[in-house]
């Protein structure tokens, strides 16, 4: 994934972004995987969209910014991914509590 993800191809950065988070292929981490991410969510791909959002809602590589993630999280709503809806609700109730 890493070369397609460096040429700029959107899922090669997705995918790029999950084995940095997972570990997987390579040593886990996150800052790594926030950054493609990033890239990714960029282009509006929905689970690095999401992804973002947990990351910003729990503090995991970034620091925690429930604002930020609501952001991303309605960002991947907007872009119909139905289980983003949830998350974003969830968080917003639990901001305003």
């Amino acid at each position: 994934y890493k070369k397609a993800a460096e040429n700029g191809n959107i899922f090669g950065q997705c995918n790029l972004g999950a084995c940095y988070e997972f570990g997987i292929g390579t040593q886990k981490n996150i800052y790594s995987a926030v950054t493609w991410y990033r890239k990714a969510a960029d282009q509006k791909i929905a689970r690095a969209l999401v992804a973002l959002g947990k990351f910003y809602e729990n503090g995991d590589g970034v620091k925690q910014d429930l604002k930020e993630a609501c952001k991303w999280y309605k960002e991947a709503m907007d872009g119909g991914l139905s289980s983003a809806k949830e998350l974003y609700e969830n968080l917003l109730k639990k901001i305003n509590n």
